[in-house]
């Protein structure tokens, strides 16, 4: 595994620690990064929510969107 919190696709886990991808690490990474940009983050997370919708066909549509798009992004 690698030290970094990226996706490995297709199965969207965790490079790093093996959970579902965005995981908590991840997760709060990206609210520090986009901390002042909310916008900016809905849309990055938006992109990622379209390409694991195609590589993960079988997931419900609200499982995929509370990991991609919901309220645990925030802090």
């Amino acid at each position: 595994m690698s030290g970094l919190h990226v996706p490995m696709r297709p199965a969207w886990t965790c490079a790093a620690c093996g959970m579902d991808w965005p995981c908590p690490t991840k997760r709060s990474q990206l609210a520090a990064e986009y901390d002042r940009a909310r916008t900016s983050l809905a849309l990055v997370m938006a992109g990622y929510f379209v390409e694991a919708a195609e590589d993960l066909p079988l997931r419900g549509c609200g499982e995929m969107y509370i990991r991609f798009a919901g309220g645990e992004v925030r802090p």
